[in-house]
């Protein structure tokens, strides 16, 4: 449905055609109104549904908005048999265009530079304005002014557009009127053959007429293209010679009744506009086709935002990927989805990451959505995880399932460091803070118990949510998850996966079983601009992104091998900027992140009681993990969901730091040391630590401890008591975490959205994400004898 800002955009350039001005020149007028471009006018001038490359600003400035580029250099009557000179010079990179015409005979000249501008919209309607600035001047007079033209386009269907343009709607200093043009586009799948038809209001002799247009275009050849057209007195034609980075244009325009031809040449370097093919620009569409959405996932799957290294690449974020599955999800025109899973990254936090892609495909097949899967190969728990939520899961015969169950592994490297003269030094508030650090002693029975819960808590929860979307029976499965290899075929056997094939055989499944249903990336179902309204929604809900380690201060990101922090001074920017947004009803807080700092955290902790404080209703998701510094920041939240798999908790303070004094002593290196004051070297890496030392640092985390520790009594409405059981550093899964009351709900991204809108009462919620930019720089290197750092 085209939006009300639309309708009343096209009615306004309609209603402005009526004020035209009351003298017009007549070669001035031909000159704007028929425009320039040897391809337009080779099609009969039938150019307004079409508009693309630099000729757009001529003919339709919304055309711009197709990307590309180029320079082009036009004669349009090189024989000089009409005009004394009659050329053109224009480019344009999208979404800008920029050229100069010049058209004059013996008695009659107009010089004219035009800029354009075209604005991709969403529904696939989309805009532009041109700005000419015109000298002109006749046997009698002189003058120098300026007009604007206004355009839309729409992609109504894959193969029909339709273009309209008001003509100098707004002039000054130059005898020209305001016209009118609307045009049809129709095209073939791959777009080898095109007809347009234009209907266009002109003005001669103070009158108005109204003239229609039509051309065709066919690719005769690769790089071969053939034109024609007429109008109600000419007929015009012409070819093109497309080169690998330039172009050769031909075209002539021939009136009927004194056959007078124009012969035109053109030059071009760059590939020109380039309009999306069939299936992309259906999904850009007013009326979309119905198609698949394929993508594919793998070890470049991060938790949090996307991210870019030199030496790993592009890594693509559970938010983002979040955000791209949703949309297809609410599209009606995506039929399901097509996904291909290659190895992912392992470990106890892949999980919850998958959980939550699992929730929303889930809501997908709750709208009749179909999902096909294809393992790529090999697949363990969190590849097969995926996987298990489709309706179908194809296999190569050759590949592999292995390791369908849940371990945690710790390497304990204490007694290594101090065989070689090392000491590690852990302080840990919390009994289970600091059980899974490698620095520190062996797992006693009872930390070993609390992981073996996490475990098999996470393994239950994973193994029933496969038995519900696979319909299996234990009796019939439990020896494949063990973890043992188990091939392709007894995979099949199992019923763990429906057929074996590559990658080309679920392409044919899919056109076998869903004929007349295309294929398409799974971000072509998401509108390249947001909404786009005459006043400002009032639905706007934000959400404020807490990725990786926190740090106090600014952000990090190592651009050499990827990876980011959040900063607690980039968080106060962003809740500044949200504050000053008045069109922000609410605010949704996505924490992905292990924890980090003390000061940062409490530094964030502070910058959220901000936005509560203004009145702002604060709702956490918790993404694959949100533990430690992940978990303080999410306190002063109105609630706090998290995805049963999410990795939260670890409530407790640790501090780490090493000494070498014993491997000095080793080596025969001996330390003098002078100092002002007693402690002047705590902390140093070259001496033992001693007693008092550790008093003090242990006085300086339990304060720290103990501000947690309120924090949690304060947040969460809980007693002392049963904050003292959940606060021994432990690790909780998301449903261990709602059981012990630390977190609210359980719930993916897009039910916190939902959950937080339908409490301000508000319908379908535009998310605006503020983020930092992306930090490009060397990661900063610290102190290498640091003192000991609180870290949460």
């Amino acid at each position: 449905m085209i939006r009300t800002g639309y309708s009343f955009f096209v009615v306004l350039l309609l209603s402005l055609s009526v004020f035209s001005s009351i003298y017009a020149d007549d070669f001035l007028e031909d000159t704007l109104k028929n425009g320039a471009g040897i391809r337009a006018l080779a099609m009969g001038g039938a150019y307004t549904a079409i508009a693309e490359g630099g000729a757009a600003v001529f003919y339709n400035p919304a055309g711009l908005i197709y990307s590309g580029g180029e320079f082009r250099n036009e004669n349009f009557d090189y024989q000089a048999s009409q005009y004394k000179s009659f050329t053109a010079s224009y480019g344009f990179i999208s979404p800008f265009g920029l050229a100069s015409l010049r058209k004059e005979t013996n008695t009659n000249m107009v010089d004219m530079t035009t800029i354009g501008y075209g604005r991709r919209g969403s529904k696939g309607i989309h805009w532009g304005v041109a700005y000419k600035s015109i000298h002109y001047k006749n046997a009698t007079e002189e003058k120098v002014g300026w007009s604007a033209d206004l355009g839309v386009l729409v992609n109504v269907t894959p193969f029909m557009n339709l273009g309209f343009v008001a003509k100098d709607v707004m002039t000054a200093y130059v005898p020209v009127s305001s016209t009118v043009a609307g045009g049809l586009a129709f095209f073939t799948p791959d777009r080898d053959f095109t007809w347009s038809l234009d209907l266009v209001q002109t003005r001669r002799n103070l009158s108005d007429h109204y003239l229609l247009k039509t051309g065709f275009e066919y690719a005769l050849a690769e790089g071969l293209t053939l034109r024609t057209g007429f109008a109600q007195n000419y007929w015009t034609g012409g070819a093109a010679l497309q080169l690998p980075f330039a172009a050769l244009e031909y075209g002539f325009q021939s009136e009927r009744e004194t056959g007078q031809t124009l012969q035109m040449l053109g030059f071009s370097l760059g590939r020109g506009a380039t309009p999306p093919k069939s299936d992309k620009a259906g999904r850009y569409s007013l009326f979309k086709p119905k198609a698949f959405a394929v993508f594919t996932v793998g070890s470049s799957l991060v938790g949090g935002q996307s991210e870019y290294s030199l030496f790993n690449g592009q890594k693509l974020g559970s938010n983002d990927l979040l955000y791209l599955i949703h949309n297809a999800v609410e599209d009606p025109s995506c039929r399901g989805f097509m996904i291909r899973i290659q190895p992912m990254q392992s470990g106890l936090a892949s999980i919850g990451l998958v959980q939550e892609l699992r929730e929303e495909l889930l809501k997908a097949k709750k709208k009749g959505k179909t999902i096909v899967a294809y393992l790529d190969g090999y697949g363990s728990l969190p590849e097969y995880y995926l996987a298990s939520v489709a309706d179908h899961i194809t296999m190569p015969s050759l590949g592999a399932l292995s390791h369908l169950s849940v371990s945690l592994e710790v390497l304990k490297t204490k007694d290594f460091l101090e065989n070689f003269g090392m000491t590690p030094h852990t302080l840990s508030s919390g009994k289970y803070k600091s059980v899974l650090h490698g620095n520190t002693d062996p797992l006693d029975a009872d930390s070993r118990l609390v992981y073996e819960d996490l475990v098999q808590d996470l393994f239950h929860k994973v193994l029933a949510d496969i038995q519900t979307s696979r319909k299996l029976k234990w009796e019939d499965i439990s020896q494949a998850f063990t973890g043992e290899l188990i091939s392709a075929s007894q995979a099949k056997t199992y019923n763990l996966v429906d057929s074996l094939g590559y990658w080309e055989d679920v392409e044919t499944y899919a056109e076998e079983h869903y004929k007349g249903i295309g294929s398409t990336s799974l971000i072509a179902f998401t509108d390249p601009v947001g909404p786009e309204l005459l006043i400002p929604a009032l639905n706007r809900i934000a959400v404020l992104e807490i990725d990786g380690p926190i740090v106090s201060g600014p952000a990090g990101q190592n651009i050499l091998f990827g990876g980011r922090s959040t900063g607690s001074d980039d968080i106060h920017d962003m809740v500044d900027e949200i504050l000053k947004n008045v069109f922000i009803r609410g605010v949704v807080v996505r924490v992905n992140s292990p924890g980090g700092s003390l000061l940062g955290s409490d530094h964030i902790h502070r910058a959220i009681t901000k936005l509560k404080d203004k009145g702002l209703k604060v709702y956490v998701s918790m993404g694959n993990i949100a533990a430690s510094g992940g978990y303080y920041v999410a306190l002063p939240a109105d609630k706090i969901y998290a995805n049963a798999g999410t990795l939260t908790g670890s409530i407790g303070v640790v501090s780490s730091f090493m000494d070498f004094h014993a491997l000095q002593d080793m080596l025969g290196i001996k330390r003098e040391v002078i100092k002002s004051g007693k402690f002047a070297d705590w902390g140093s890496a070259n001496k033992d630590v001693t007693a008092e030392e550790l008093a003090m640092l242990e006085a300086a985390q339990k304060q720290g401890y103990e501000a947690f520790k309120q924090k949690v009594i304060e947040g969460r409405k809980l007693t002392p008591e049963e904050v003292d059981s959940v606060s021994q550093g432990q690790v909780m899964s998301g449903e261990q975490a709602v059981k012990h009351k630390v977190v609210d709900a359980l719930g993916n991204f897009y039910t916190v959205v939902d959950a937080l809108a339908k409490e301000i009462q508000i319908t379908s919620p535009e998310l605006v994400y503020f983020r930092k930019p992306e930090v490009t720089g060397f990661p900063l290197l610290g102190d290498l004898l640091a003192k000991a750092q609180l870290a949460l």
